[in-house]
């Protein structure tokens, strides 16, 4: 771990990158609460052996960009919580080059969902939304219940965006609860979609989410302001405060 960056420090955790060495240990963390979540089992995901083989592929693909997070506890060397994050950029074509990796029709759906969104925010604003995009978060539920390590887990997030001079955050929440985890940490609503009405070649694939009384995903973002580089900052000595006060 001290090879790490470390972007927060929580009581005995650490909010920090992940080191290549540790990528194995992270995908097993990250399949495990993806293939139990309520939303994701609901669409059978834990029962497609296709869907989770292109996960993993997935998975390495976007570990291997070095813009995820982990949270790690030092006392007990385990991981409490991760967020899996790309810098999704157009003039890297980055969204077709991640569908490139894609075999299975649920994953891919699964993706669109971000990427169409996306574009159509684009269109709309006659302009690119390149973002540091947020494709998967998971925090205990002790955590989740812990306002002051919620706020320094955004603010890692904001960190890091900023170190890759990302515009802005998004994240596309498929359920109401964490939708408003992020409305309470700064994000914004930018498009809500209907599961009853968003259709898909020619199927609408998340139409169960209503079973569970979810009815609707929305993306959210979170706009940044780029960081000064170091080279740029005035650094006022003594001898420029009182030629500053001569010239006045």
């Amino acid at each position: 771990m001290s090879s790490s960056i470390v972007w927060a420090n929580y009581k005995n955790l650490q909010i920090c990158d992940i080191h290549d060495k540790q990528r194995p240990l992270v995908k097993d963390y990250i399949l495990k609460h993806f293939l139990s979540n309520e939303l994701h089992q609901i669409l059978g995901y834990h029962e497609n052996m296709e869907f989770q083989e292109d996960l993993q592929r997935i998975l390495q693909h976007l570990l291997e960009n070095d813009s995820s997070i982990m949270v790690w506890d030092k006392e007990n060397d385990e991981i409490r919580g991760i967020a899996l994050m790309k810098c999704m950029l157009e003039k890297w074509y980055s969204w077709t080059a991640l569908k490139v990796l894609i075999r299975n029709s649920n994953l891919e759906e699964l993706i669109d969902l971000s990427r169409n969104s996306l574009k159509n925010m684009a269109s709309e604003m006659n302009g690119r939304l390149d973002s540091l995009h947020i494709f998967y978060y998971f925090l205990e539920s002790d955590l989740c219940e812990d306002f002051c390590f919620i706020v320094k887990f955004f603010q890692a997030i904001c960190l890091v965006a900023q170190h890759m001079h990302m515009p802005r955050i998004t994240y596309m929440a498929l359920g109401s609860k964490e939708g408003q985890l992020f409305e309470e940490n700064g994000f914004q609503e930018i498009q809500r979609l209907l599961y009853s009405m968003y259709v898909y070649r020619g199927r609408r694939p998340f139409d169960h989410f209503r079973d569970l009384n979810e009815m609707y995903g929305c993306l959210y973002e979170k706009k940044l302001q780029n960081l000064k580089p170091f080279r740029e900052l005035q650094i006022r000595h003594g001898e420029n405060k009182e030629k500053e006060v001569k010239e006045k």
